[in-house]
């Protein structure tokens, strides 16, 4: 005959049939089906969250029907537990419900700053007090991961040039995005300015070391701030004189403002077949040889600490 037990929508891995048996042959007996579920009462008197209804099928016995929709219920449950075990109804394996202890982590950005969550007592429940502690640990360095922003550009900033176009881009972690990044304090190097997207650019016109702090904002106002120290530099001369095919040439490179000794080093390009750079005195020298030819090349000097 047919069953009284509804169809739910939420019974997954089987087809609904209001008959609860699964041998329809006429040659064999039927077997019998027990059914458990479990409800959230409307008050939410157990630990149970409202929307965990579950609904299990055994061919052993009741019990086992019962005990696999508490277990489901368990699963599904993570909010308004007790602080620790009171027993459930019915008895069984499943008697003991415990509810976490207080949890806290601490999520540190690079930079030092930091971010603490706390999960109070009672908010994640298991079967084990290991278990809610272990999950609610867990849910606390989630959530603390999600409440800070930390930078990832690091600092120093590479070296910028006077008079060359400079492009510097911050960037940022965490929190929710869309970021909104703002000078804090300090200065800036004159020429440049810093937009809300977290880009430092302009043609610097002034050398020195510049000390300032950004300050990055997420989208729901959480905040961080960092320092940067950005060095700008003047290599003088300029512009090199010219150097002829089979003369000897020399010619100094200075780093104004340098009060400690200065490293040189070619970056990128090339010196003309015959010439070379001395890393410690910055002297270009040699006797150029080939044909006469315009090289392009780009030369760092860095002030050592």
């Amino acid at each position: 005959m047919p069953s009284l037990f509804p169809c739910p929508e939420f019974l997954t891995g089987c087809d609904c049939s209001n008959f609860p048996v699964r041998n329809f042959s006429v040659e064999e007996s039927d077997v019998p089906v027990f059914f458990g579920h479990h409800n959230a009462p409307p008050n939410n008197g157990t630990w149970f969250a409202p929307g965990c209804q579950s609904i299990c099928e055994s061919f052993v016995s009741q019990q086992a029907a019962d005990e696999c929709a508490q277990r489901q219920a368990i699963e599904c449950s993570f909010d308004g537990a007790p602080s620790d075990g009171n027993p459930l109804p019915g008895g069984g394996p499943l008697a003991a419900r415990f509810g976490n202890t207080q949890q806290d982590c601490e999520s540190t950005c690079p930079e030092g700053s930091s971010v603490t969550f706390i999960v109070a007592p009672g908010t994640v429940i298991s079967a084990t007090q290991a278990d809610a502690d272990a999950r609610a640990l867990g849910l606390a360095c989630k959530r603390a991961a999600e409440e800070k922003v930390c930078f990832s550009t690091l600092s120093p900033l590479d070296p910028v040039c006077v008079g060359q176009v400079m492009s510097v881009v911050f960037d940022a972690y965490g929190g929710t995005p869309e970021y909104t990044f703002t000078l804090d304090s300090g200065a800036i190097p004159p020429g440049t300015e810093l937009n809300a997207q977290g880009n430092l650019f302009g043609v610097p016109t002034t050398s020195g070391s510049y000390i300032f702090a950004i300050r990055v904002t997420d989208s729901i106002g959480t905040e961080s701030v960092k320092s940067f120290t950005l060095l700008v530099t003047s290599i003088t001369p300029v512009l090199l004189p010219n150097a002829s095919v089979g003369v000897p040439y020399s010619q100094m490179l200075m780093l104004p403002g340098a009060v400690n000794a200065v490293t040189w080093a070619i970056i990128s390009g090339a010196l003309p077949d015959g010439l070379t750079l001395d890393p410690v005195t910055g002297i270009i020298s040699g006797t150029p040889t080939g044909s006469a030819v315009t090289s392009a090349f780009s030369i760092e000097g860095i002030e050592s600490e």
